[in-house]
């Protein structure tokens, strides 16, 4: 055989064992077992890789996805979990469907529709009004003497207390109401009146009190007219109630001198409009007994305040004022 006949017959060869082994590898891969498929995680935020039923893979295998754990879901069976709210320590645990108790009625009364008014109706319609006011007045004085700001001041006695003798020394050394400008020496008494008479420890709680419950400084202040204008019709008391001539010098003070005004005016306005409406309240009482002594006209007073607070939208019960200011400066106005 020549040259050429070797080479032919060595590519005969050379092809017929890579057909052998094209055919093997086809018979390995139709009749052997399947190959482990490995589970790739898709990217695509869109969802696009994401298997149908048709498509889906044998229950066998895992299918691709995130791990089991971050895509676990409750089972419709299952009934998912109820939070209820937890009640803090100290609170009453009420179920959700309970109506809130509603408000004292007689508390409603004094603290809130009667903001402003006389007492005399109050008392009349409520047998329990007396009780009532003593039991708010020390609930305020017990909420006081849990405050910082108050035992900052390292008082000798609680709040109870230092308010009692706050009132024996008003008592004690009460100011002229009127008639200062001719007496110069009595109008420089009446200026420096409350920091002669008090002292620094009691102004200083006064002003700390003032200042820290303004939310609660219309309340308050009713609370305490109601409380010392129900001496005849409320005798009995914790605390010793200052005769009402003493009030009405005070009342006076405060609306009628200039030491008492120059006081209010270094005070908050809700202090001064506060404390001149309920002492024109008071002068106004004093009148009606027959029994204001310096002859204070209230006209004046009246038709100024009730349009300051007229004009003062910052207090809650500001119509409660402009109303009884209303009434009481027809009233003046049918005397002259």
């Amino acid at each position: 055989m020549g040259q050429m006949g070797k080479v032919h017959v060595w590519l005969l060869i050379g092809l017929a064992v890579v057909c052998l082994g094209v055919f093997g590898y086809y018979l390995m891969t139709t009749s052997g077992p399947a190959p482990d498929v490995e589970t790739v995680k898709s990217d695509n935020a869109g969802g696009s890789g994401a298997k149908t039923e048709e498509t889906a893979a044998p229950a066998s295998k895992q299918p691709a996805g995130p791990p089991v754990e971050t895509v676990r879901k409750v089972p419709e069976s299952q009934p998912v979990p109820q939070k209820f709210p937890i009640a803090k320590e100290g609170e009453k645990d009420v179920p959700a469907d309970t109506p809130e108790n509603p408000p004292d009625t007689a508390q409603t009364n004094i603290l809130k529709i009667a903001v402003g008014a006389d007492i005399e109706p109050q008392i009349a319609q409520n047998p329990n009004y007396c009780s009532l006011i003593d039991g708010y007045l020390y609930d305020f004085f017990d909420y006081l003497n849990q405050k910082p700001y108050v035992e900052a001041l390292h008082l000798d006695q609680n709040t109870l207390m230092s308010f009692q003798n706050i009132l024996n020394r008003l008592t004690a050394n009460p100011p002229l109401p009127a008639g200062e400008r001719v007496d110069p020496i009595s109008m420089l008494k009446n200026m420096f009146h409350l920091y002669r008479v008090l002292g620094f420890t009691y102004i200083r709680l006064i002003k700390e009190v003032l200042q820290h419950e303004q939310d609660t400084l219309e309340i308050n202040f009713d609370l305490f007219y109601k409380w010392l204008m129900s001496g005849s019709q409320c005798p009995q008391s914790g605390l010793e109630r200052p005769p009402f001539n003493v009030t009405y010098l005070y009342a006076g003070y405060l609306l009628n001198t200039i030491g008492g005004r120059a006081y209010l005016f270094r005070r908050s306005p809700e202090v001064r409009l506060l404390a001149s409406y309920y002492a024109i309240l008071i002068v106004h009482h004093a009148e009606k007994e027959g029994k204001n002594s310096y002859g204070i006209d209230l006209l004046p007073y009246i038709a100024i305040l009730r349009e300051e607070i007229g004009n003062y939208s910052h207090l809650e019960f500001q119509m409660n004022y402009v109303d009884r200011l209303t009434e009481l400066e027809r009233y003046y106005r049918k005397k002259r």
